[in-house]
C-alpha cells in the first residue's frame, strides 16, 4: 500500500524539484505524471524495492550500495519520460557509478538540518504526552504516538518539511552535476574575462 501511493507522489516530488532547479515551469500535468503513468512508475518503485530488499536480507552494505545506486531513478523518469524501467535504472547505475561516496556524504550533510527541524515537534510530543499508568514499554510508546498525532506536533512537523525541500533540490542539483546536465566552466568566456584575469 506505501509502495502503491508514494511512487507516483515520489515521481512528481522528482519532476517539481528538476523544473525548480532548472528555473522551469511544472505544471499541473507534471504533478499528476506519476498517477496519468501509474503502471510505469509502479513497475519501477517495486524493481528498486524488491532490489534493495534483497540487498538488505545479504547483508547491510550490499543493501545500501543498491539503494544509493538506483536513488537517481525517479530523476531520471523525471527528466526521459519516455525511458522504459530497465533504462532508467541502467541509467541511474551509471550516474552513480563513482559517485556514491558523495551521495552519503551529500545526505549527512543534511542530517543536522534535519535534527534541527525535528526538535520543535519531538520537544512538543513529550511535553504533550499523558505518562500511562502502568509504565511498560508499550503503553509509553502508544501514550508518545498519540501526542504526536495532536494538530500543534503535526504543525510543528512541517519544519521537517523544509529540510526535505532543501535535501530534494539538492539531489536535483546532484542528478544535473552526474547527468552533466549542468557544467561548471573554469575558462573565461569572452575576451573581457580574459583581460581581466590576466591583470
Amino acid at each position: 500500500y506505501y509502495i502503491i501511493i508514494s511512487a507516483p507522489i515520489i515521481c512528481a516530488e522528482a519532476i517539481l524539484f528538476l523544473s525548480a532547479f532548472r528555473n522551469q515551469c511544472a505544471g499541473m500535468n507534471s504533478i499528476i505524471y506519476g498517477f496519468r503513468n501509474f503502471k510505469k512508475v509502479l513497475q519501477l518503485a517495486l524493481s528498486v524495492y524488491f532490489r534493495t530488499l534483497i540487498g538488505f536480507l545479504l547483508f547491510f552494505i550490499p543493501g545500501v550500495y543498491i539503494a544509493l545506486k538506483y536513488s537517481m531513478v525517479y530523476y531520471v523518469l523525471a527528466d526521459h519520460p519516455e525511458y522504459t524501467v530497465r533504462q532508467c535504472l541502467s541509467e541511474s547505475a551509471r550516474l552513480t557509478t563513482g559517485n556514491k561516496w558523495k551521495l552519503i556524504k551529500l545526505a549527512l550533510s543534511y542530517l543536522p538540518l534535519y535534527i534541527v527541524c525535528s526538535i520543535p515537534r519531538n520537544a512538543l510530543a513529550y511535553y504533550l504526552m499523558d505518562m500511562p499508568l502502568i509504565m511498560d514499554e508499550k503503553s509509553i510508546a502508544l501514550a508518545y504516538a498519540n501526542s504526536y498525532a495532536q494538530p500543534l506536533c503535526i504543525l510543528c512537523g512541517l519544519f521537517t518539511i523544509y529540510a526535505q525541500c532543501k535535501f530534494e533540490m539538492a539531489q536535483a542539483c546532484f542528478y544535473d552535476i552526474a547527468a552533466e546536465k549542468l557544467v561548471f566552466s573554469t575558462e573565461p568566456e569572452n575576451e573581457e574575462e580574459c583581460e581581466i584575469v590576466e591583470e
